[in-house]
């Protein structure tokens, strides 16, 4: 039926009914959250300004800039995999 994040209320009703109907799962919707690593990142520290001391931000701005970017370059947020962030050793370097 798809996630939460990719339906609408309206969109979840639909397929939950459409799905309930035939007994058979519908063809997922076409991704709408195309989010990428990069612009999470921003996002995040966006919102944080404010609410974390500049020194935090300055601090979680370099690791982003040297570690986390720079590994999963311009991937989409729902393609990053637990695997994926294992397989990079980023918490144990």
């Amino acid at each position: 039926m798809g996630r939460f994040q990719d339906l609408d209320i309206c969109e979840a009703r639909e397929a939950f009914h459409a799905h309930r109907g035939t007994g058979q799962r519908p063809a997922a919707p076409e991704q709408r959250n195309a989010l990428t690593f990069p612009a999470l990142c921003t996002s995040f520290l966006d919102a944080k300004r404010g609410v974390y001391a500049n020194s935090t931000l300055s601090s979680l701005g370099y690791y982003l800039d040297t570690q986390l970017l720079p590994a999963f370059d311009q991937s989409k947020i729902a393609r990053v995999t637990t695997p994926d962030i294992a397989e990079r050793d980023l918490f144990y370097q």
